[in-house]
């Protein structure tokens, strides 16, 4: 499959299934409506080196890979809903931030540059096949994008979900 093929199947493809899943959300069909047992532990913790880990949560298969980057203060649970839709169709998987969730902390600063380096070190860790297909949920999203400039290969798609406004300063006074 090549990039092109992914940026417009792919992208698609999600975006159908998330309004499946919004759906889903609003009643229009049947839904998960409590958490999986399975969240209360580690799924599957990968070594970062140094003594750090970051929960990985993966399901489904085929190509391409979806990752799930959550928002400010939320890790892999706040995607218990939207996962198993996706995994029904292609492999999909979320994690945890370093601080949050089963993940270690990181070193300070945390910053947008602390993320998408943990996010980095995870992919290549872990494995997980690349070009990815990057959903970016509020503050993930700055994350997904930064990414995306940083490491354009291992980016086929994107989809933001919620994303904040960017040069904001451009448009509220200081």
């Amino acid at each position: 499959m090549n990039k092109t093929h992914l940026k417009a199947g792919g992208a698609l493809l999600l975006v159908m299934m998330f309004g499946q899943a919004r759906a889903t959300e609003a009643g229009h069909a049947p839904a998960l409506q409590r958490m999986p047992d399975s969240y209360a532990q580690a799924a599957q913790l990968i070594d970062l080196g140094h003594g750090r880990h970051l929960n990985l949560r993966c399901s489904g298969s085929g190509i391409p890979t979806v990752l799930l980057e959550s928002g400010a203060v939320t890790d892999s649970p706040a995607w218990f809903k939207v996962q198993p839709l996706l995994a029904a169709h292609v492999r999909v998987c979320a994690y945890d931030r370093a601080g949050f969730g089963f993940s270690s902390e990181g070193p300070l600063p945390r910053d947008l540059d602390a993320d998408v380096s943990d996010l980095h070190a995870l992919i290549q860790h872990a494995g997980l096949a690349t070009p990815l297909v990057m959903v970016g949920h509020s503050l993930g999203s700055n994350i997904v994008r930064q990414y995306a400039n940083r490491y354009p290969a291992d980016v086929g798609a994107m989809v933001l979900l919620d994303p904040p406004a960017q040069d904001i300063g451009r448009f509220a006074p200081g």
